[in-house]
């Protein structure tokens, strides 16, 4: 029960079954792309939500300010 394991049997280990480990992961890599690709249905979901909010008491500058913004909201679409 008292093993200690050292860096170097790690080393070892992964000497002896690199050929395993590499072939594990490509073989993943293959079925997930396939899975991707293939099986799963691709859900294309968007939204945005836009406020504009000014605090202005002269009139004319909140009307510029108004269509400016508006002008603004326009480009986003």
């Amino acid at each position: 029960m008292d093993q200690t394991v050292s860096f170097g049997f790690f080393i070892r280990l992964v000497r002896k079954y690199w050929l395993t480990i590499v072939s594990f992961t490509v073989v993943g890599l293959i079925v997930a792309a396939g899975l991707t690709f293939f099986v799963i249905t691709p859900k294309y979901q968007s939204s945005v939500q836009i406020l504009v909010n000014r605090k202005n008491t002269n009139a004319a500058t909140e009307y510029a300010g108004q269509h400016a913004d508006i002008q603004l909201v326009t480009t986003y679409n």
